[in-house]
């Protein structure tokens, strides 16, 4: 519920931002500027959000398991990248692959298809009058 909060929050600030700005008015403009924001989020703060895959073979030894990263890592900024290259593969789980594409693609195209209804009843509201 937490979470559900702060992303009504976010969307309406940024559409408290944006009414009035003409070329904000666009659903695209505002789909990339949402995009934007949600890369930055997700690098700069080192969220660890994305569950990955770790696989580590040596000879005998062998090392398999899951743990959360952030994006930021796999850039090679916030973690010792000597340690990340002992392991053979680190790849997205099916979870994190989900949480990469409703964070990064999902949240915009909500944001973006919001501002296109609002466009769209404003401008029948104008027809009417």
């Amino acid at each position: 519920m937490h979470y559900l909060r702060n992303c009504q929050l976010i969307m309406k600030s940024i559409y408290f931002c944006c009414m009035n700005i003409s070329f904000l008015k666009s659903p695209r403009v505002i789909f990339a500027i949402s995009f934007l924001l949600m890369v930055v989020i997700s690098l700069i703060p080192q969220i660890e959000l994305y569950e990955c895959h770790f696989y580590y073979k040596d000879g005998v030894q062998e090392l398999d398991f899951k743990k959360n990263m952030s994006l930021s890592y796999f850039l090679g900024y916030g973690y010792d990248m000597e340690a990340l290259s002992l392991y053979q593969t680190i790849d997205f789980t099916w979870k994190g692959k989900l949480m990469f594409f409703l964070l990064l693609l999902g949240f915009p195209l909500l944001v973006s298809y919001r501002f296109a209804l609002r466009n769209k009843l404003k401008n029948q509201n104008e027809i009417n009058n």
